[in-house]
């Protein structure tokens, strides 16, 4: 599998690395702090595919991104996966580059995976995976406790085997 995900500037990326430490510390084998290159990101798209040549061909059209502005304004989960995320403000910009590279990939003839399918798509910014009962609520609680808006901006554009 592979996913396109997009990265932030150093001021959010370091705040979102900072809960995610938060969430480390409570729950040690929750946290993306504890996956090795792991940066804080959102997931555009997540394809099976055998080989990312063509995955990489779509990024070849997104690799002069213009920065643009970002804002993360609330905490949710997807209790049936056990994530904890922030959800950021849904932009143009965001809407358009995960519109654009879905129909690019699709007119390669790679499918999404259901969840990041136009129209299905929640995007979100993950804190913690595999939260689940009562990890879950401690986790919500105690970044509910400590979070602020985040503003900066998408500033890369990546793909990653998954």
């Amino acid at each position: 599998m592979f996913a396109i995900e997009v990265y932030f500037n150093k001021e959010p990326e370091q705040s979102i690395r900072d809960l995610w430490i938060s969430i480390e510390e409570m729950h040690p084998l929750t946290s993306l702090n504890a996956i090795e290159g792991a940066r804080p990101h959102i997931s555009l798209a997540v394809c099976d595919v055998k080989t990312p040549h063509n995955v990489k061909q779509v990024l070849l059209r997104q690799r002069n991104l213009a920065p643009f502005p970002i804002r993360f304004d609330a905490v949710g989960c997807f209790p049936t996966t056990g994530t904890l995320f922030l959800s950021p403000v849904m932009s143009t910009p965001l809407w358009l580059i995960h519109e654009d590279i879905a129909w690019t990939l699709s007119q390669s003839g790679i499918e999404l995976l259901p969840y990041y399918r136009p129209q299905q798509w929640t995007s979100h910014c993950s804190l913690g995976l595999n939260l689940y009962g009562t990890n879950m609520t401690t986790a919500f609680e105690r970044i509910a406790q400590i979070f602020v808006s985040l503003s900066g901006k998408v500033t890369e554009i990546g793909i990653i085997e998954a």
